[in-house]
């Protein structure tokens, strides 16, 4: 079974950055700032996932993260994963660490769905599949190719067994 995990608001508490993103309009969102290293790498994890993921990695064979942030935040997004939920590389179940190419503007739907055709399917295609991701535009595209978790709340849902 294959696991693939989305990082902001799925693992990573953003609450302290979505101001730059959350905006009214016509202000524009600042995605810049909101992915500066030194504004990501104040993210808090959520504890309910930190509680609750050991108990699913048992079940999963393999995970892939599957993330919108850039690929500049590669160092410190592996090095967050590891000390927050032992998911850096160093972890054997962790295959791939999936970031967005510098230059790439599509809305992440577009850039996961691009991962999932391009490297995903060809690779676990006959395999189950869960996915966790918090962008319901994200979940209603990842249905079609297996489970779709809306996170933060699954982790809550995990942890009393629902």
């Amino acid at each position: 079974m294959l696991l693939v995990l989305d990082i902001d608001g799925t693992l990573a508490n953003t609450s302290k950055r979505d101001h730059f993103i959350d905006k009214p309009e016509p202000s524009p969102e600042d995605w810049e700032s909101f992915n500066a290293i030194e504004n990501v790498v104040q993210d808090d994890p959520f504890l309910e996932a930190q509680f609750a993921l050991p108990d699913l990695l048992e079940e999963i064979d393999e995970i892939i993260i599957l993330s919108g942030r850039p690929e500049y935040t590669r160092d410190i997004t592996i090095d967050w994963l590891e000390e927050h939920y032992n998911l850096g590389l160093s972890n054997p179940k962790v295959v791939d660490v999936v970031l967005r190419p510098g230059r790439d503007f599509r809305k992440a739907r577009k850039f996961k769905e691009g991962i999932i055709f391009d490297v995903i399917l060809p690779e676990y295609g006959n395999e189950e599949i869960i996915f966790v991701d918090d962008d319901l535009d994200n979940i209603e595209m990842m249905s079609k190719f297996g489970e779709a978790w809306v996170a933060p709340k699954i982790w809550e849902e995990l942890i009393r067994g629902s």
